[in-house]
This record gives structure tokens, sequence and C-alpha cells, in this order.
């Protein structure tokens, strides 16, 4: 008796057991199917503002879903594996100064460190009829077709998402049109680095610019500070307005004087300099500083009496002052 008991007691546990394993089936393919669809929405929220979008897999090497725009490619038998037919395309498409970082830094990772990212991406400039034949939407060809130039910024976005059942890696690849974020970030650099009133480099942008030529020890160049003599009785007796016209002007006459690669900022006030790089010798420097002399010339005449606004101007080398900015 006790043995029969025994055995049902063993029995129903042994059903207990499949009844539990079934169970926990059933819930983790209710959380793959849940984990499945969130994926899916995600997928499909990014796809609805990108450009284009496809699919490829890492571990295969081989695309996993196709854009049209690769057909040409996917029927040419040299160019069987997704590593070839981006490569070459990055050659036809992405403007040759992005071509490598694209590359090294999407492109080509290693597997294993693709794995270990999420997501991955990187602006580059693209060839505008490239773009227009990765797009869907007529919106889209028409924004694309808006832009300036031959060349558009575009964000290239990897999300990486491993295959539970191979274990293969598929990365998901997103075009976005980021041209118009790009040149508002542009625009706003522009603005924090240049003076508003002559259009010159402002004070930051000058220091942090000179400072980079100072960092070189073997460099050395000429700094030249330029502050107007009078300026002052401008503003005061013809107002501001004649004032800032002043400064423009003289602001023009030192970008006409030195050359492009020289570093010409307006300090504040009515106090100008120049950073000459590669300026060495005294000859140079009163080739430069005679015509500003000559120039910066401005005669005024107010209730009778005349009066001169003219430059004072100091000059120093780098190796002079040990290549710091303070001390020139």
């Amino acid at each position: 008796m006790l043995s029969k008991d025994f055995t049902l007691l063993r029995g129903g546990y042994i059903i207990l057991l499949f009844r539990g394993h079934e169970k926990r089936e059933e819930q983790h393919a209710v959380n793959l199917k849940k984990d499945l669809q969130l994926e899916k929405d995600f997928r499909s929220s990014i796809q609805e503002k990108a450009l284009c979008s496809y699919s490829y897999n890492a571990t295969k090497d081989c695309m996993e879903q196709l854009h049209p725009a690769f057909n040409s490619y996917i029927t040419n038998p040299s160019l069987a594996k997704y590593s070839q037919m981006i490569s070459h395309y990055i050659d036809f498409c992405v403007h040759p100064d992005d071509q490598q970082a694209l590359r090294e830094k999407v492109v080509h990772l290693d597997v294993e460190k693709k794995a270990q990212l999420k997501v991955n991406s990187l602006q580059v400039k693209m060839r505008r009829e490239a773009i227009i034949s990765f797009c869907s939407d007529a919106r889209e060809i028409d924004a694309v077709r808006h832009c300036e130039g031959e060349w558009i910024w575009i964000e290239v976005r990897d999300t990486y998402i491993t295959n539970a059942a191979t274990g293969d890696l598929i990365v998901y690849v997103d075009l976005f049109n980021v041209e118009d974020v790009v040149q508002e970030k542009k625009l706003l650099e522009v603005a924090a680095t240049t003076d508003k009133l002559t259009g010159l480099n402002n004070r930051s942008a000058a220091e942090s610019r000179i400072q980079d030529f100072l960092s070189i020890k073997s460099h050395d160049g000429a700094f030249f500070i330029v502050d107007l003599d009078n300026f002052k009785l401008v503003n005061d007796r013809f107002g501001h307005p004649e004032g800032d016209k002043v400064l423009r002007d003289i602001a023009n006459i030192i970008k006409s004087i030195f050359r492009d690669a020289d570093v010409v900022a307006r300090l504040g006030g009515d106090e100008f300099c120049v950073y000459a790089p590669g300026m060495t010798s005294l000859d140079a420097v009163n080739r430069c500083v005679a015509p500003l002399l000559s120039r910066c010339h401005f005669e005024y005449t107010y209730k009778g009496s005349n009066f001169v606004v003219t430059p004072s101007i100091g000059v120093v080398f780098a190796s002079q002052a040990n290549h710091d900015y303070d001390t020139l």
C-alpha cells in the first residue's frame, strides 16, 4: 500500500513538474512576443522619420532587408558581401572628407565591438542625387532638392540587435536628413566666436586660436595690438552709429592688410589684435604697420575744432614672450 501511494505521489509530482515547465515556456513565449512587438514598434517609429532604412547580418556579412537603391550592386557577383557592396557605395556617394571616418567608426567595426553597442551614428556629407535615390516619399525628395549644394549632411545611424534564435548580429541602418540641424549648429558656432559689429574673431575665439599656435614651441609669429586714439570723442560728439562705422572701417582695413591665415580679432571697445603665424622679421612687421598707420586716419571737425582718430600699435614676437599668451 505504501509503495503504491509513493508511486502515485511521485507520478503526481512529475506531472506538476511538466505543468510548471509548460507554464514557464508559455510565459517565456509571451515575454518574447512582447519584446518582439516592442522592437517592431520601435523600428516603425524610427523608419517613419528616416529617409530610408535597411538591415544587414553583420555575422554573415550579407543583406537582410534590401533597399531598392542597392539593386544594381546586388546583381554584381563581385559585390555579394555587404562589406564589399557598401564600400563601393561609399566611394561613389559619400564626400571624400568623410569616407574614412564612416568606414572606421561605423561600417567596418568588428562584429564583437558592434555587439557591445546599442546604437552607433555618424554625420557625413552625401551626394544629393544618391540621397534622392534612397527616398521613397515625395515630401522627402522635395526637402532634399531644396537643400543648397551638391552635398547634404546625413546622419547614418546603426542599431545593433542580436537574433535570439541564431545568435547573429543584425544591424538596422537608418539615414536621416540633418542638413538644417548642421547648418543651424554652424550658425551658432559662428555667433559664439564672432564679434557681431565687425565680423572679426571675438576675444575668446582669438585667445583660443592664438594659444593653439603658441602651444607649438618651435613656432614663432608676430602679435599686434591696435588701439585707437581719440575714438571716444567720435562717440561723444557724433553718436555711437558713427563710432560703429569707424570700427567697421578699421576692421576692414586690418583684414585687407593681413593674410587670410592670420588671426584678426576685436578684443573689445576700440582695441584690436592680430596674430601672424610665421612672421618673424621686422621688415615683414613694418610692411603691415606702415599701411595701418597711414590708412587708419580719420579727421573730424566738431563746432569749429578739429581732432583726428589714429592708431597706436604695439608688436612683439611669440618667442620674446616665451610663447605665453598673457605675456604677449
